[in-house]
This record gives C-alpha cells, structure tokens and sequence, in this order.
C-alpha cells in the first residue's frame, strides 16, 4: 500500500465555511484513496517550508494528491503549492504550475480568452482598465482572485459604473486584494465540469444552476451564503439541475465547445469547471475557470459526476498519474500498512479496553468507561452519542485510538476524552497522528477549542509533556480532584 500525501490548506482560524470545506474535502478524499489501496497521509501546506520539504522527502509518496485552493489566505498564490512540488520533482495531481498562475486571476483569464476569441463579459476595473462596450448597465463587483464567492451577495450587482468604482473601493478596503466590475449578465447559470479520461479523451458534463422563488427585483447570483450557508434562502433557491429540454440542445454544444477551448486554452488537466451565463438572446459568456474544483461529495463537480454515473473513487482514479508515471516504492515503509480509521466497530470495544489496560496508567474504573464510550458510539453513532474515534491499525490490530466529542452547553468547545497508544509502538509518531488528524475532524465539526484533562500525579507526567510540545496550555488546576494528592490538569488549544 504506496502513500500518498494529501496537501490542503491550512486554515486561518476565522472558521469561514469555505475554509472547513477543505478539511472535508481532506476527509473524503482519504478515505476514497484508501478504496483505492492507497495510504493517505494529510499534510497542511501552511506549515513551514523546511519542515515539509523534510516530511516529503522522508515520506517518499508515491505521489501529492494537490488540494491547496489557498496560500496564506488567497487563492491568487494557490499555484506555489505545486511550484513547490516542481521544485522537490514530486507527482502531483491536477493542473501544472502555468496553468494554475494563467487562471489564478479573472482579469487575467479574461484578457486571454479575449484574445482567442472566446466569449467573457466586459469588465472594468478601479483604474478603468479594459472596457470595450458602453458602460451603460447593470455590474457586478467580484473579488479578482477568490473563487468562493467571498464578499459577494445581492448588494454587489449595481446599477451604473459609477456605483462599481465606489463599491470595488469599499471592499478592497474590507476584504483585501483586488476587485473589479463585470457586466451583470441577466439570464440563465451554467457550471460545466470537465475530467480528462486519458490523454486524448475528456468528459465534459453540464450543469445548470436554478434560481427558485427570488423575488423580481433580486439579483440572480451564487453569492456566498448560496454556496457555503445551508440555512440561507439562496443556498436553498439554487439548486443544481440535470436534465434539459430538446432545443437546449444547440446551447449546451456550444458551451462544451468553449469550455474544451479553454481546457486546451490554458493547459488544463485532471479536473476543472467552467462557469458560464448565458443572455436572453442565447449568447453564452464565461464567467470564470476553475482549474483546482472542490471535490467534496456536496461539491457542484462531484454532483454533476454523480448524476451522471459516477462514483466518487472512479473519479479520483482518474485524476490519479498514470501508471507509468507512478515510481515504484522499492522500500517498503512501515506506515504503508497502516491505516486510520473513523468509526469504531464492535469488534473494537473490546480492543479499546485491553488497550487502555495495556496502558497502565488507568484505573480499572477509567478502563470501563473508556470501553462504555466504544460501545455507546457503536449503539447509537458518533452523532447521537456526541463520542468520535479515530483509530489507527496495522493488520487489523489497533496502534492506537482517540476518542473526542462537543463539550454540552458550549457553542464550538470540544472534550479530547481519550488519546491512548500501545506502548511496543511509541515514540513512532502515532499521538502525534492521532492528535492532528483528531484536530481536524474538530475543526470540521465547527470546533474552536480542544480541551485535554490529565492527572497531576507523576506518571501522567508524559502526558502533560506531550500536549504541552503539541501547543496546549494549561488553563486551570484543581488540586486533590481525583483524590488528595491526585489534581486535574486541564489544557486547552486554539484551533487556529
């Protein structure tokens, strides 16, 4: 079983749900890989440099499964991701360097698929640059570089150039970055995703956007709240649509025409979506091209693929290297048979026990409810029971376990009730695995601050080293808790 490194970015700590959405994404796509026999492992792209150069080269994956859509907060620099892979000479899936710089701008983008003839609305930007129609009309202001949506709603589609300049102003000033104006195109939404099959052979599917029920005097867009907010009137206005009508037939040939136009356009490979609306006379105009797409199962690309047949790990194969690219892995690594679970089975309670027993740290009242939380999560599920696990196996014994779940009462706080590892097997960086991806699933569950109790007796002592080296703090000691003598250590981490 070769690894695989799953590189994402990191997250800010401003618990945007674009940001959480790579995390999921992170999730799937592991244990879609692991469907395949591969051995993913997950690795934060904002980590420093020197230390993952190190962690690469240690690794030696067979190959980066490339999901970083930001660097240091923008998705204008996305495409240093795979530049740095360049640099190390390591596989990775998707779109090249060039291609990811080509696209990493609208305006950009724009001004070459202008050149080439293909269609893309009249923009404008703070400075009046590029405007070749008349001015007059409806705009819409957008973020150059953000592909989420970020900072648009209703009140970005203005009615007069004037309006777009003071509004680009106002949220250079709000979100950073660049903004820029583009004509309003009233009309209908189109995302098509495109996967290349082999080297010669693409699959372009579309997409249609529906807007339901919005009031007539309601801009018809995807603004954020449409893609990231599930309690929004316009996440639940737009929905995705499959099924066309015989003289859409026409139209939606021309859009596959142009969205292979850009495909070879701009060098794209592995996977992309092309954006387009189309004017009540029927003439399509690009919005955008996204040459890294979000791949979570809840994702546009991954629902046009599912509707039209496809599983999820069909199309992470495909956008895999291809076999002759993939070197051989001549030494076989111990972390290659191991693998990291996300629920806990009934075969497991009882190993959960012997495992914390073999511990020797807990008492034998400890030790049962350490198994009871096994087993309430086995009866009733990780949601009804509010107790999550992870555990890490190697030839169906268990290395390792952690066990964690929402603090009652609070609104992101979380309780990391367990973190056991076999003794044979420590100092092999499994707490430390166990721990990180422990963070991970908190964070995608919405979680802020994980809290961690231990003993202030001397054999605990490790413990309390090990959170404090992982960046927790103490936040409160209650001496002669457990028993005179025996305080609680409570730490806690910032989920940043």
């Amino acid at each position: 079983m070769s690894i695989v490194v799953i590189l994402h970015s990191g997250v800010l700590g401003s618990g945007r749900e674009d940001e959480l959405d790579t995390l999921r994404q992170v999730q799937e796509v592991s244990g879609w890989l692991r469907t395949l026999n591969y051995h993913p492992l997950a690795l934060s792209f904002e980590e420093d440099f020197q230390t993952l150069e190190a962690t690469l080269k240690k690794l030696k994956p067979a190959f980066v499964f490339n999901l970083v859509e930001s660097v240091k907060g923008t998705d204008r620099l996305m495409y240093t991701a795979t530049a740095f892979l360049d640099y190390l000479g390591i596989l990775y899936t998707g779109c090249s360097t060039e291609s990811l710089a080509m696209t990493a701008s609208k305006k950009r983008s724009k001004i070459i698929m202008r050149c080439a003839g293909i269609p893309t609305a009249d923009f404008i930007t703070a400075d009046d640059e590029y405007i070749e129609d008349s001015p007059v009309g409806r705009w819409i202001v957008k973020s150059d570089t953000e592909h989420s949506s970020l900072g648009m709603d209703a009140s970005c589609v203005v009615s007069n150039l004037e309006r777009a300049r003071n509004l680009i102003e106002q949220k250079k000033t709000e979100y950073g970055g660049m903004w820029f104006a583009e004509r309003y195109v009233e009309g209908r939404e189109f995302n098509i995703a495109l996967l290349q099959q082999d080297k010669e052979s693409i699959l372009v599917l579309p997409r249609e956007i529906l807007f339901e029920g919005y009031a007539e005097d309601m801009p018809q867009i995807v603004d954020y709240a449409a893609k990231w907010k599930e309690d929004s009137f316009s996440y639940n206005a737009t929905p995705g649509h499959y099924e066309f009508k015989p003289e859409d037939k026409k139209l939606l040939e021309r859009l596959e025409d142009f969205s292979r136009k850009c495909w070879d356009l701009f060098g794209l490979k592995g996977a992309a979506r092309v954006d387009f609306r189309v004017d009540k006379q029927g003439n399509p105009w690009i919005l955008e091209i996204n040459a890294n797409p979000c791949l979570s199962s809840e994702a546009g690309f991954m629902l046009v693929m599912e509707n039209a047949g496809w599983s999820a790990p069909e199309v992470i194969r495909s956008l895999l290297p291809s076999p002759p690219e993939l070197r051989d892995i001549d030494e076989r690594n111990p972390l290659d048979i191991r693998t990291m679970r996300r629920k806990v089975e009934y075969g497991d309670i009882e190993s959960i026990r012997a495992l914390t027993e073999t511990a020797a740290v807990f008492s034998s009242e400890e030790i049962d409810v350490a198994r009871e939380l096994a087993q309430e999560a086995c009866l009733q599920g990780e949601k009804q029971s509010g107790y999550g696990f992870l555990i890490l196996e190697e030839s169906e014994k268990i290395l390792g376990y952690s066990c964690y779940g929402p603090i009652s009462l609070t609104e992101s706080s979380f309780d990391l009730y367990w973190l056991v590892v076999d003794p044979a097997c420590q100092r092999q960086g499994i707490a430390a695995q166990l721990l990180y991806e422990t963070e991970q699933a908190v964070r995608v569950a919405g979680g802020t601050l994980l809290y961690a109790e231990t003993s202030s007796t001397d054999k605990y002592a490790p413990a309390r080293g090990f959170y404090t080296r992982s960046s927790f703090e103490i936040c409160a000691i209650q001496p002669d808790f457990y028993r005179p003598g025996d305080g609680k250590i409570t730490f806690v981490k910032r989920l940043l």
